[in-house]
């Protein structure tokens, strides 16, 4: 089993055994997965089976005595926990209906309002996630607890769920003590700010607010440099071309911090639309802070929770509020930095993972108990059906 992922031998009697295919070491499956995984494991908590647990590639299907068939019939006779991450693969579904047969607790954890996935430009993007919805929905069905960022995004899921499964949220946090957080970027000499953002192709709606504030913030101030770090918009040829810093793609994890560590203003736009008011949570807050970058951000409510007066500057969604706010930080110094020490200082005490972790193990826990529950009420409908 070693060569299909990493055991760890827990320090307790009887830890919780958790499968966790978490294929896409993306950002969702680092924090949403791997990271609290990681610390229970390294406390003793659990013990886990993560990274490359494929079930099957997209299409296909294990044949009956198959050698990865018989794999997963190994996987879920050890586990007591099958956590998933946001899953669309139909083919998964008879997998998850043998675990549920089993006993074994389902828990997925999902970071996005991904039904109500908006129509953005790259169509590749959006209509990927529409195809999949259906799917989805399919697999909420076999969910025992479902496991999202924010509590508005666990109302909206409801609905979705089978009878007798609950919700439970549990924001995003940080591993504060990971060398990728303390990158020092070169000091400048040159008076130079750097304004900045990032973010993927997701957000290119988010970003065309920027369009106009960026235009005229840029030309009134000839030290002000924009760095727009991942999706770069058409539109950046416009801007001043001395002004401007592209930073194109995504390098993955290990990398990108380094890429935004130079900002000294950090912006954050979101339209209003259901996707991001359900569906978003603080985390690019809270990496700005981790280098404290003193933020503006969208007055939506994602960012109600985190973002302080003391700590950054929530803004309205007009061109005159967003040049007022960057205005305010790029001419007042002293307080660009005393925002960006309170947003550190904020995460480190309260959104630091070490503090937190135990949240995921508690989550595993009440999903079993749901399991037993629900099993009792399956049981007679199961009698001879072969497991």
């Amino acid at each position: 089993m070693a060569r299909y992922g990493r055991v760890l031998q827990s320090r307790r009697q009887q830890p919780l055994r958790v499968i966790a295919p978490c294929y896409e070491l993306a950002a969702s499956g680092y924090y949403r997965v791997l990271l609290p995984l990681k610390v229970l494991l390294d406390r003793g908590a659990i013990e886990a089976v993560w990274k490359g647990m494929l079930p099957c590639k997209p299409g296909e299907k294990p044949e009956r005595g198959s050698r990865l068939a018989n794999l997963m019939a190994q996987l879920l006779n050890w586990a007591n926990v099958y956590f998933l991450e946001r899953e669309e693969r139909e083919n998964l579904i008879p997998i998850l209906e043998k675990a549920k047969r089993l006993g074994k607790a389902i828990v997925m954890d999902i970071d996005d309002h991904v039904v109500a996935f908006p129509d953005i430009p790259q169509r590749q993007v959006s209509d990927f996630w529409k195809e999949r919805v259906p799917y989805f929905l399919k697999i909420l069905q076999q969910v025992d607890l479902l496991i999202t960022t924010t509590d508005r995004l666990a109302r909206s899921y409801k609905e979705y769920l089978g009878d007798g499964a609950e919700t439970v949220s549990i924001p995003n946090f940080i591993d504060t003590r990971h060398p990728r957080w303390q990158v020092q970027p070169s000091e400048k000499t040159d008076g130079t700010i750097t304004i900045g953002w990032m973010g993927g192709p997701t957000h290119i709606d988010d970003l065309e607010l920027l369009r106009e504030p960026l235009s005229i913030i840029l030309n009134r101030y000839p030290k002000a440099v924009f760095k727009c770090v991942g999706l770069i918009p058409e539109w950046l040829d416009s801007l001043p071309s001395g002004q401007v810093v592209r930073s194109e793609g995504y390098s993955g994890l290990a990398d990108y911090p380094k890429r935004f560590a130079d900002f000294d203003i950090g912006l954050i736009p979101l339209t209003d639309n259901e996707f991001n008011r359900k569906g978003k949570s603080a985390l690019k807050y809270l990496e700005y802070s981790m280098f404290g970058i003193a933020s503006v951000v969208s007055k939506v409510p994602a960012y109600w929770g985190a973002v302080s007066r003391k700590r950054g500057f929530l803004t309205p969604n007009t061109t005159e509020d967003w040049i007022k706010s960057i205005e305010t930080l790029i001419t007042r110094e002293a307080l660009r930095k005393s925002l960006g020490n309170a947003a550190k200082d904020y995460v480190l005490k309260q959104r630091s993972i070490d503090g937190n972790a135990y949240r995921w193990a508690a989550a595993f826990e009440q999903a079993r108990r749901i399991r037993r529950s629900r099993n009792q009420i399956l049981v007679p409908a199961l009698e001879g059906v072969a497991i």
